[in-house]
């Protein structure tokens, strides 16, 4: 009964995104097919027009080139969407397409995350309520970086409680590699990282002991963490800290 259950949940889930995922297509289709951009979907959708060109055209080294060369704003989503294409289709409304999926991976990842914590019924509960939040329906049909961040980072720490108190090695890695992700997909999230380094900290109370075990998985999901995120935040780290200290942040 409760593998039953679980199946049931899952399926349940899986219905709540599958519906969720065709209105939002739905609605893109009726309401923003053919109409402008803002002006920030309008400079993101570049850096991905440019991306697909430069692979399109000129290869893999220049396309490479051409995401590392942002300096402030997270190369994801502009490089989902440029990988995307050839299935959606170049231009505005193909780009819109790829947002969905983040909200379907955000919607899954809070569910599995909320299984790790309370019933089966009670994660389905929070699956809908934040498939159903007005600011996660309305990022979900905004070319921006908000909604493909959100996902990264609840699925980074789905995978660090997973990780049994980085006592799973394989979790720690998915735990370094869905912070990475999060930070390439926003660089304000930068941020976050003292919040994810208190997380982290906190598995060393988790379960047995095993101190050696936990130290040296933790420095696997930084290196991890490091090998994805380091090569274009050590490209452009004078530009994030300039953007963050000054029109972002403040001093």
């Amino acid at each position: 009964q409760g593998l039953a259950w679980v199946r049931t949940a899952g399926a349940l889930v899986a219905g709540i995104v599958c519906v969720t995922f065709v209105l939002h297509v739905v609605w893109l289709a009726r309401f923003r097919h053919g109409y402008v951009t803002e002006w920030d979907e309008s400079g993101y959708m570049q850096f991905s027009l440019s991306n697909f060109d430069a692979l399109h055209d000129q290869g893999l080294w220049t396309f490479a080139e051409t995401v590392g060369g942002r300096e402030t704003f997270g190369p994801l989503l502009p490089l989902v969407a440029s990988l995307a294409y050839p299935i959606v289709g170049r231009g505005v409304f193909g780009g819109l397409l790829v947002l969905p999926l983040f909200f379907a991976g955000l919607v899954g990842a809070s569910f599995a995350l909320a299984r790790q914590f309370v019933s089966d019924s009670w994660a389905v509960v929070a699956a809908l309520t934040v498939a159903a939040m007005p600011a996660v329906t309305d990022y979900a049909r905004l070319f921006h970086f908000a909604l493909p961040a959100t996902a990264c980072l609840i699925a980074a720490l789905w995978a660090l409680v997973r990780s049994d108190g980085l006592r799973r090695v394989s979790w720690a890695v998915a735990f370094g590699v869905f912070v990475a992700l999060t930070l390439l997909a926003r660089t304000m999230t930068v941020a976050y990282l003292p919040g994810l380094a208190l997380a982290a900290g906190t598995q060393f109370l988790v379960g047995a002991p095993d101190l050696r075990v936990k130290v040296r998985n933790l420095a696997i999901a930084a290196a991890a963490a490091g090998l994805v995120a380091g090569p274009w935040y050590i490209r452009n780290a004078r530009n994030v800290y300039d953007s963050l200290v000054g029109s972002g942040y403040g001093e």
